[in-house]
């Protein structure tokens, strides 16, 4: 059974990044996000959050930052291109469990011809602790040919600049 993605619930969340030691570019806006963490989330042989949920919260606050910019799908595949992961990297710091409610953020460090980086940060809101910093190199590519592409520079603005 796959479980729902997070639900943007923006009004009642303040969450600093820089206030868990990660960098934000000056002005860049920060998404965020909170999720409560059901039994559904948990693992079957040890009863907390298994290392493969993170990976799907962290794309799936990207794509909610993109689609609250106006970046869904359909605008994607009007454009003929969309962004594919080329790395991740995901630091644990501590375990997550069924009742717990999360706070998560997401920005954009930087943009370089096709290339993007974004950063994320998970928080449990119970006790202000950092549960997971990480970084997603993404690449910019054309559908028909599966070659890298040059961000268009309106895509590029709006994640910059743009509060969703």
């Amino acid at each position: 059974m796959t479980p729902e993605p997070p639900k943007p619930q923006r009004a009642a969340i303040a969450l600093d990044p820089a206030a868990h030691g990660c960098d934000v570019p000056t002005g860049v806006p920060v998404f965020t996000m909170m999720l409560d963490v059901t039994d559904k989330h948990v693992g079957d042989v040890i009863p907390h959050v298994p290392n493969t949920r993170y990976l799907h919260w962290v794309e799936e606050l990207a794509f909610s930052h993109s689609r609250a910019l106006g970046y869904d799908g359909p605008f994607f595949l009007d454009r003929d291109a969309c962004f594919f992961v080329r790395t991740h990297t995901l630091e644990y710091l501590g375990e997550v469990f069924a009742g717990d409610l999360l706070l998560m953020a997401t920005w954009v460090m930087w943009f370089e011809k096709s290339r993007s980086e974004r950063r994320y940060l998970i928080v449990r809101e119970a006790d202000g602790r950092a549960i997971l910093k990480a970084s997603t190199v993404w690449v910019y590519v054309d559908l028909q040919t599966r070659r890298p592409k040059r961000v268009p520079a309106d895509v590029v603005e709006r994640f910059l600049t743009v509060t969703p």
